[in-house]
């Protein structure tokens, strides 16, 4: 019983901080983030695809957000984060870029959505409990082309570009300034990272090869605003204070970096760990070992975004007390994410 009380807690944790990032980019409506995390939107469709599915509004929303602001998400960086990262909904990611084909005159989302169409549909939205929702009225062609069964899709057009001024929308400020590419986010990590870092970890935490990375590292210290420094074998990049001054006027607070996107796929690979049919019923030892596997293959990426509470009660405990740390642990790191 405690399993599923997580599991639905966890549901509603994480419908909750997909709506919010949502809002906080323009969808219509003022549910906003606490913190001041940079969202990365490319992380938040990914997770959409998968998690939205359970959310019919917010699905839909966020399908009326990207035929506004769809010229802001890079879709090649999309493609990458779908090789790096375990996102599920890979199919449901295809029929949203055929349907944004028919709303985008460019050739943007056509890298994304396959010519072949799919014989056998299932509906595309389900029920918080599991059970598939059927489809009313005149069935959308687009997405029943690519598998999926669902009323035609009716863009409200509430939308808004997003605002410049939230430092959760920072990313977004960026990319209108700098362009929808990798010195984007070269500018946020080192924005976020007084420090300054080897471009092996910006590439590893943006979601970027790390050729990628250090051709435009390269560049940038042609302009005199990053500096390049010796760290014994490693070369070492920061960004000018002035520079980042300049680049945070106007934004409300100070943006905080956030590697968004192995923390939300762990998130979401308990939900589904949770979800698989009879897993309620196996005995503890068989659960608990099931979980810590999914916090082992993350262990890095957790550590390095800041959960050690979490990754730290993956190696201890017996079966029961693990679940209940472990629950308790996934709660709490979703309370600091919102």
């Amino acid at each position: 019983m405690r399993l599923k009380s997580f599991k639905q807690q966890l549901q509603e944790h994480l419908l909750d901080l997909l709506w919010r990032q949502w809002c906080a980019i323009g969808v219509y409506g003022d549910l906003l983030p606490a913190r001041r995390l940079v969202i990365d939107p490319e992380t938040l469709l990914l997770m959409t695809c998968s998690l939205g599915r359970l959310e019919p509004r917010m699905f839909d929303e966020a399908l009326d957000w990207l035929a506004v602001n769809g010229n802001f998400i890079n879709t090649q960086r999309l493609a990458t984060l779908l090789k790096q990262h375990p996102f599920t909904g890979q199919e449901t990611l295809t029929a949203i870029a055929a349907y944004l084909n028919t709303q985008d005159k460019s050739a943007k989302w056509r890298s994304l959505s396959q010519a072949t169409t799919v014989s056998q549909k299932e509906p595309l939205f389900q029920r918080k409990d599991g059970r598939k929702m059927a489809s009313f009225g005149e069935v959308d062609p687009v997405f029943a082309a690519y598998g999926f069964l669902r009323g035609k899709v009716v863009l409200r057009r509430h939308s808004q570009v997003f605002d410049p001024v939230r430092s959760t929308c920072f990313l977004l400020k960026l990319r209108a300034f700098c362009g929808v590419n990798a010195r984007a986010e070269t500018c946020l990590y080192l924005s976020t990272h007084p420090r300054g870092a080897h471009p092996s970890l910006i590439a590893r935490e943006s979601g970027y090869y790390q050729k990628t990375i250090q051709d435009v590292l390269v560049n940038m210290t042609k302009s005199g605003l990053v500096r390049c420094r010796e760290a014994g074998r490693e070369k070492i990049y920061s960004i000018r204070e002035e520079l980042v001054e300049s680049l945070q006027l106007g934004t409300n607070g100070t943006p905080q970096w956030m590697t968004w996107p192995p923390v939300l796929v762990f998130l979401a690979s308990v939900y589904f760990k949770l979800d698989e049919p009879g897993f309620f019923e196996l005995d503890p030892l068989v659960q608990s070992t099931e979980l810590r596997k999914l916090t082992k293959s993350t262990r890095k990426a957790l550590d390095a975004a800041g959960f050690i509470d979490l990754t730290d009660i993956e190696a201890h405990h017996r079966a029961d007390a693990f679940l209940t740390r472990f629950s308790k642990a996934v709660l709490s790191m979703l309370k600091k994410l919102k």
